[in-house]
């Protein structure tokens, strides 16, 4: 009897969470949310990107929808990271 061997490697398959996984992730994820504002360091980091953002530039004449867009920007970058570790992503799954 021969033996078959296998040449390639599969993939590894996705991790299915059970309904317990997800609800304690979700928890985890929702609570860090919640910690990132009570702790004053949106509030810091949101005005710290803004100051470097405007720099130069002549506040009256920056409009105010690319002010907001700035304000989300920070908003998303400042939970990117933490994310990205807690979920063992690289910023390209991030993207995804």
């Amino acid at each position: 009897m021969d033996l078959v061997t296998q040449l390639t490697f599969r993939p590894d398959l996705p991790v299915i969470l059970n309904n317990a996984d997800y609800r304690r992730q979700e928890a985890e994820l929702i609570r860090m949310n919640e910690l990132l504002g009570l702790s004053g360091i949106e509030e810091q980091f949101v005005d710290t990107h803004l100051a470097r953002w405007l720099g130069d530039r002549d506040e009256s004449r920056v409009g105010a929808e690319a002010m907001l867009k700035q304000l989300e920007r920070a908003r998303r970058a400042l939970r990117c990271v933490p994310l990205m570790s807690r979920m063992n992503l690289p910023l390209r799954g991030m993207s995804q």
